[in-house]
């Protein structure tokens, strides 16, 4: 009986792991899709990745986007931590809003 109650529990927090885990990862894949959160001061160029691939894959078909900056070697570290800034922060529009789910619709199948 008490082995049954350790898997049980051990499986309730994987499962609730595992959630927060995809919904960390969701959000990053937001923030980056949207490139909200990378330069804020560059107004006019918030989407200009996306829009570079986009323009140089289906559009122009040169396949050669201009990357703002050119090569992975000037991408500094403060660029990339701006993608995991403040994803759960509600006032700055975090990109996702997951209901609450009581545990009691987590059912384990020992």
């Amino acid at each position: 009986m008490i082995q049954g109650m350790v898997n049980r529990d051990f499986y309730e927090v994987f499962l609730l792991l595992l959630a927060a885990c995809l919904y960390y990862f969701i959000a990053v894949v937001v923030s980056i899709a949207t490139y909200s959160r990378t330069l804020p001061e560059r107004h006019n160029d918030r989407y200009d990745h996306n829009f570079q691939g986009c323009r140089a894959f289906l559009f122009d078909k040169d396949k050669k986007p201009k990357w703002n900056p050119p090569s992975l070697e000037q991408v500094t570290e403060a660029m990339v931590n701006r993608f995991f800034e403040d994803i759960d922060d509600p006032d700055l529009g975090g990109p996702l809003k997951v209901p609450h789910r009581p545990h009691d619709l987590i059912t384990a199948k020992l």
